[in-house]
């Protein structure tokens, strides 16, 4: 069951624009019209946060269809809302859309439905009371406060036993429980206080380990995009900036409170045994960027974080992708939390 603390997934309009920075949105929760206030910089449009430098009335309207997660929260100000949106974004129905848009959930709670050894499976239910299953691993199990280190997570979780948690979409085909969710973290007792990483911030240009490196914005022109692949490949060859660039994706990928799209593209290149980048499908025939690391790639449900992704990959494979957008003046337009390749997608020519 959610916690009435937290809510997720739920949909409302647009009812009224405050300010430049705030907005309020209706919805029907227990029977009653019910408000939050949403502010600018927890807005998404197509996926990806607004740039600060653009105006809010240029993405939302009175009347605006939207999907939100919201904390309980009493505002003075604005006394009607009892809520407080964690993070928004529009919902509208568009047939020639090729992606889905999934929120993270966070502060959830759950049962245990299934237990083997290092693995395990949960259960809880969305805002529609459908039935979600998110795998979980022991290496991200806590136990009043304390992180399991032991051999079998029977030693400390039972079936049946109510847990709390955070979770991130996954793809089904990747993992043999065939679950849509990934918990990055499960607890029993109080939540424990993980430092959350410094998140490093890129610009056009940052200096890493007295090497300069340039980062761009893709731009789809074909003789550009084969400068920047060179540049990248280059760049990637620099042991130092390989491990940067990993340790800054894997800060991206695994936060419950952002915004997840999945769809399906194709390989536009291997760079070189741990990057690629997809061109992934958002509508018919437009295409964005999308970078992915050897750690987050599973072929026939087998992890690749060790293998030299150029003797497995090649330019025109289909895949499946899950990912997160990109900062403002990275090298792509997104970052990948998951890239799944199997029969269905080597067999798939709807692209």
């Amino acid at each position: 069951m959610m916690d009435e603390i937290y809510i997720y997934d739920i949909s409302g309009v647009i009812s009224d624009i405050l300010s430049d920075n705030e907005a309020v949105i209706r919805f029907k929760k227990d029977d009653r019209d019910q408000n939050a206030l949403i502010q600018k910089n927890k807005f998404y449009h197509n996926g990806q946060v607004i740039p600060k430098d653009e105006r809010w009335d240029n993405y939302i309207a009175i009347g605006m269809m939207v999907k939100f997660n919201a904390q309980k929260s009493s505002c003075a100000e604005y006394s009607y809302c009892d809520w407080c949106a964690i993070i928004c974004w529009s919902f509208v129905s568009n047939l020639l859309n090729k992606i889905t848009i999934k929120s993270g959930f966070a502060y959830m709670s759950g049962q245990v439905i299934d237990i083997n050894n290092q693995r395990g499976i949960l259960n809880t239910f969305d805002a529609t009371g459908q039935s979600l299953r998110i795998l979980f691993i022991d290496k991200n199990v806590y136990i009043d406060k304390q992180k399991f280190t032991g051999k079998h997570l029977q030693e400390v979780l039972r079936v049946h036993d109510h847990v709390s948690f955070d979770a991130i979409p996954c793809i089904s085909e990747g993992n043999d429980e065939a679950c849509e969710w990934f918990a990055t973290i499960v607890y029993k007792g109080k939540r424990p206080n993980l430092a959350k990483s410094k998140v490093m911030k890129i610009n056009k240009s940052t200096r890493l380990n007295d090497g300069l490196y340039e980062f761009w914005k893709s731009v789809y022109n074909s003789s550009i995009i084969k400068d920047n692949s060179n540049d990248f490949h280059l760049n990637l060859l620099n042991s130092d900036f390989k491990i940067q660039c990993h340790n800054f994706i894997q800060q991206h990928i695994n936060n419950p409170d952002t915004l997840f799209i999945s769809g399906k593209g194709i390989v536009m290149d291997i760079v070189n045994d741990e990057f690629g980048i997809i061109l992934g499908e958002f509508k018919n025939n437009l295409f964005q960027t999308i970078i992915f690391h050897r750690r987050n790639v599973f072929l026939y449900k087998i992890s690749l974080k060790l293998s030299n992704l150029s003797e497995i990959l090649c330019s025109g494979d289909r895949i499946k992708f899950i990912a997160v957008g990109a900062p403002s003046g990275f090298l792509t337009d997104w970052i990948a939390v998951q890239i799944c390749i199997s029969d269905n997608q080597i067999q798939d020519d709807s692209l």
